[in-house]
């Protein structure tokens, strides 16, 4: 008996085959587990209409992906990221980062699609790999620059709390009491 083969049987042959078995070996193993077919006529012509509409289907998609890398291809993504002293960054740009990133540019692009090898943690330009399809690639430029800082950083004490700032002038030199001091002018105003 002739059968079509739907999946790859190891030592029969590949998908999409037509091989000839023994008729028992097709009715009780092959054709019950959906891994064959019987070859007729209007068998094999449904398979070869299925076969050039998923070819179609595939070159449809491949154009559309094709034409999405065109106008991804060169696109630069910028991040900002908090870098301290000695370059050390803090924080990350993941491949989920550059991916909302373009989708918010206008691209459907999912996080697995972006070929980042590890997460970028300095500032500088990198070139990522964008995976549209099998075989179509899109190249796009991750720009990580570092974030601006203030002027002036604040001076931490060493208790971790920044430094009290001065009174203002009033032009008269009064001094204002501290905490002990001002605990015992109370209990004078309290004893008269």
């Amino acid at each position: 008996m002739e059968v079509l083969l739907l999946e790859d049987v190891e030592g029969l042959g590949f998908r999409g085959e037509v091989v000839r078995v023994r008729d028992g070996y097709a009715r009780n193993f092959l054709i019950p587990r959906g891994l064959a077919k019987k070859a007729t006529p209007s068998v094999l012509k449904a398979w070869k209409v299925e076969q050039e509409q998923k070819r179609r289907k595939i070159e449809r998609a491949q154009e559309q992906a094709r034409a999405v890398a065109d106008r991804l291809e060169g696109t630069v993504v910028s991040f900002t990221l908090k870098i301290g002293e000695g370059g050390k960054a803090y924080g990350s740009i993941g491949a989920g980062d550059i991916a909302r990133a373009l989708q918010e540019m206008g691209f459907e692009v999912e996080r697995k699609q972006i070929r980042l090898g590890s997460t970028l943690r300095m500032a500088g330009e990198f070139p990522v790999q964008v995976r549209l399809m099998e075989g179509v690639f899109a190249t796009i430029t991750v720009k990580v620059e570092p974030e601006a800082s203030p002027q002036e950083e604040p001076v931490v004490t060493s208790a971790g709390e920044p430094p009290a700032e001065p009174a203002p002038e009033t032009g008269e030199n009064q001094e204002t009491p501290t905490e002990g001091e001002d605990v015992e002018a109370q209990e004078e105003t309290e004893e008269a």
